[in-house]
């Protein structure tokens, strides 16, 4: 069976020289660049993960990472990089306490320009200088600002690969979650996958067909399911929910 891809499109945005690129360069490329070089407009890679730890579960998901540069003379440039996000990073530096000041800001435009809220990831950069820069920012105050606004907090060096594979994972897990590209109730998965396959099989026993493989061949496998989903979901909808239950389906 092949696996399925879900393909998610994030966002690294911050303020400049807080790492946004490095990080990007660690995650995909497993490497550390020391030279900086602004980011004009924005630059972008691809990579895939594992959504779910889950090693029963293939569902893979095909990031599309999107540095956005952080200088304000790109702003207006920058913005047209925001359509059809489904996630960010956003990030400052911990030996610099103006750039955390800076990421409610960057938080408000990417709400502005989407016109919606979008799962973020709050990310504290640069944790192997503060031995030798100190600390400017405290984690109860980072850790304030991603509870009052519903994400996370994670701390990491682009230098030495602290939790820079863990943030971009995270951030895919909510996405995956919030877009439906992974159910954290398996139970409900399983029982839904279930009645779908009940009723094929009793679709396939009333057409006269002997296998699932003549189905197949002409492609109405595929029909079926998805009117059996599309019947599912407006059950739901006439009880005013936006989840599809078992007994959608049972129901059909």
């Amino acid at each position: 069976m092949s696996k399925i891809v879900y393909k998610y499109k994030v966002l690294i945005l911050g303020p400049p020289a807080v790492g946004k690129t490095s990080l990007l360069h660690r995650f995909v490329e497993k490497e550390f660049k020391v030279d900086y070089t602004a980011t004009i407009g924005a630059t972008f890679l691809i990579k895939e993960i594992k959504i779910s730890e889950d090693k029963s579960d293939d569902s893979t998901a095909q990031l599309s990472l999107w540095d956005v540069g952080g200088q304000h003379s790109f702003r207006d440039l920058r913005t047209t990089f925001y359509r059809g996000a489904n996630g960010a990073l956003i990030i400052f530096d911990l030996i610099r306490e103006k750039t955390f000041d800076e990421i409610g800001a960057w938080k408000s435009e990417m709400h502005k320009t989407l016109m919606k809220d979008i799962p973020f990831v709050l990310i504290g950069n640069k944790t192997d200088l503060i031995k030798t820069e100190g600390r400017k920012v405290k984690i109860t105050l980072a850790k304030k600002f991603a509870k009052e606004n519903n994400s996370h907090y994670i701390e990491t060096s682009a230098k030495t690969g602290l939790n820079v594979e863990k943030a971009f994972r995270e951030l895919t897990r909510i996405i995956a979650e919030n877009e439906g590209g992974i159910d954290v109730d398996l139970k409900k998965v399983k029982a839904e996958a279930f009645f779908i396959k009940s009723k094929v099989k009793r679709y396939i026993k009333s057409e006269g067909y002997q296998t699932s493989i003549d189905l197949l061949d002409g492609n109405v496998l595929n029909e079926i399911i998805v009117s059996i989903l599309d019947k599912a979901i407006s059950n739901s909808k006439k009880d005013g929910r936006d989840t599809v239950q078992p007994e959608d389906i049972h129901s059909i």
